[in-house]
């Protein structure tokens, strides 16, 4: 037994002496591998020497709730991170909103300070709020790679997941706090910023902050965003346009605008957005997701065509955008001479509704009018969306999204098949013309026949026999089986979809690798009809993919959800 015991002792001397052979690199990738499938914890625990060596990748992300964090009164030091991980924390992420959930909140019209009940309240929150922003401020310092903040800020109470706070946001103290951290690059905040009820003091001095490279703020629901470098995301309701057109941001690669259509303020002089973005010369990325609202129309546009101060200039190099390959606009104006100056860089281009119209006739417009919300989403019409599409040269164009009502014709995809050689994506949202009983099927794919790159195919054609939207929606969900007449109709819209896939495979290019046919079910797990696309000889076949086994994304779009 004493022989068995040295031998395994051996052994594991002979292992851990190879390990020790490799250079830091290839631990590294090893680590990195293991990491995502939770198997780097398991070899942590193996011996020190190998915990030792994984630590900035074991803990190179770390997370905190505010629950941990919140400041007691007989506890002045919250709980943190252990301060040995702290040299390996790359990227830390904040839930909650840092406040006393010992202490209630302020529900009256009267201002807090004035209120002789919530007064004390008040000063002990902000007493704590102080004591938090001092020590979260000491220990992000003493981070020394520390890169990225996310700090997320959920809309409810924590006990209740229906009822919304009254006072949402973060204190001042805990983001001027993490605003001070000196290596910080990248600062993420899903919610909404401040308590209405915390006051700063008169003497309160405004801390040096870090040299940020992106920023974003954003609504919870719309925290779903690419990683960003040099990048600006923020709300509309939020975002100073009105002091961004002042200053000069030369080093912005990306703008991200999301929200309700902000309208021109009380007193205050309207201005074309191009005033904001002639600042940005050097823009790779620009995305305008504005929600219309009610008597808004028609959508102002970001260039108006009699701003002859701005043509005037255009000479100027910061009028050309020329590293422009990004755009996405919602609801665009045909009249806008933005269109006009886009670069022959461009490699991908979205005009879209926003929300989608389609989603006007579901229960999100239900949902919307009980909150208050009145927002409109008519699609341009076909000629509006040629003229657009006709203004700028862009032929190195890999990825189109266009959304808009049809005139009873083709020209659009006649456009894009002509115009776009290299274009790999094409996503269209086609609504029929009012006496239009058949969409045109064979004229649309022989239109795209020339596009000898495509590879991704995504359509909604509205099919006069597609379902109800809101009527499966209720008997597939809520009352839990759907009507014998719906499951006919949805059968027939499957055999339309399934003929249509095998049209499209056999006229368009052999490049064509999926198709996917929109059928807007609400609730619906799955909106999307996937097709692969295989090729014997000349002839393309279609293959449908079971929605239970069919990936969740294809060439970086979904085939679940239509966003």
């Amino acid at each position: 037994m004493h022989a068995d015991l040295s031998m395994a002792s051996t052994v594991r001397t002979n292992e851990d002496q190879l390990l020790r052979l490799l250079n830091d690199d290839i631990l590294h990738i090893i680590f990195e591998t293991l990491r995502p499938q939770e198997g780097l914890r398991g070899l942590s625990t193996t011996c020190k020497w190998v915990r030792c060596a994984c630590m900035s990748v074991l803990f190179r992300k770390c997370g905190m709730k505010s629950c941990r964090l919140d400041c007691e009164l007989e506890n002045p030091r919250p709980v943190f991170l252990p301060q040995s991980l702290w040299p390996f924390v790359r990227v830390l992420n904040l839930c909650g909103h840092f406040s006393r959930n010992d202490l209630p909140w302020h529900r009256t019209d009267v201002p807090p300070r004035f209120d002789p009940e919530w007064g004390p309240y008040c000063a002990l929150r902000l007493t704590s709020a102080q004591n938090l922003g001092r020590f979260v401020k000491e220990a992000l310092i003493s981070m020394p790679y520390l890169r990225d903040v996310n700090l997320f800020m959920p809309t409810t109470y924590p006990g209740n997941l229906w009822e919304p706070r009254d006072i949402p946001g973060v204190s001042w103290y805990l983001l001027a706090a993490i605003l001070s951290a000196p290596r910080l690059r990248h600062i993420a905040i899903i919610g909404t910023l401040l308590h209405p009820a915390d006051d700063l003091l008169d003497d309160y001095a405004l801390p040096k902050l870090a040299p940020l490279t992106s920023f974003r703020y954003m609504d919870p629901e719309e925290s779903q965003t690419a990683e960003l470098r040099y990048g600006l995301t923020l709300r509309s309701d939020t975002a100073p346009l009105h002091a961004m057109r002042l200053w000069e941001w030369p080093r912005l690669r990306v703008l991200e605008l999301r929200g309700e259509r902000p309208l021109p303020r009380p007193q205050a002089s309207a201005f074309p957005l191009v005033e904001v973005l002639w600042r940005m010369p050097h823009l790779r990325s620009l995305s305008l997701y504005f929600a219309e609202p009610e008597g808004s129309l028609p959508p102002p546009p970001i260039w108006p065509a009699d701003r002859r101060d701005v043509e005037d200039r255009h000479d100027h190099p910061v009028y050309v955008w020329r590293d422009l390959e990004e755009l996405t606009v919602t609801h665009p104006n045909p009249d806008d001479e933005f269109y006009a100056h886009l670069p022959a860089v461009m490699k991908r281009l979205t005009l879209r509704c926003w929300p989608r119209y389609y989603k006007h006739n579901t229960l999100l417009d239900k949902f919307k009018r009980m909150v208050g919300v009145n927002w409109v989403s008519p699609p341009l019409h076909e000629a509006g969306m040629l003229s657009i599409l006709r203004k700028s040269s862009m032929p190195y164009l890999t990825c189109l999204e266009v959304e808009y009502c049809a005139d009873g014709g083709d020209d659009v995809f006649r456009h894009i098949g002509s115009s776009f050689p290299y274009l790999e994506i094409l996503r269209v949202h086609r609504y029929r013309a009012a006496r239009e009983h058949k969409s045109p099927v064979t004229d649309i794919a022989q239109a795209l026949a020339p596009l000898s790159r495509l590879r991704l195919l995504m359509l909604h054609l509205d099919f006069p026999d597609l379902p109800d939207v809101g009527d499966v929606a209720y008997g597939r969900r809520l009352a839990g089986v759907i009507p014998p007449e719906r499951c006919r109709q949805i059968e027939m819209s499957f055999s339309t979809i399934v003929s249509t896939a095998d049209i499209f495979a056999k006229i368009l290019s052999p490049a064509l690798e999926h198709i996917c046919f929109l059928v807007p079910l609400a609730l619906q797990s799955r909106q999307w009809r996937t097709f692969r696309v295989t090729h014997e000889g000349h002839v393309g076949i279609t293959e449908f993919l079971n929605p239970v086994r069919t990936g969740m994304e294809i060439l970086g779009f979904s085939t679940e959800h239509d966003d």
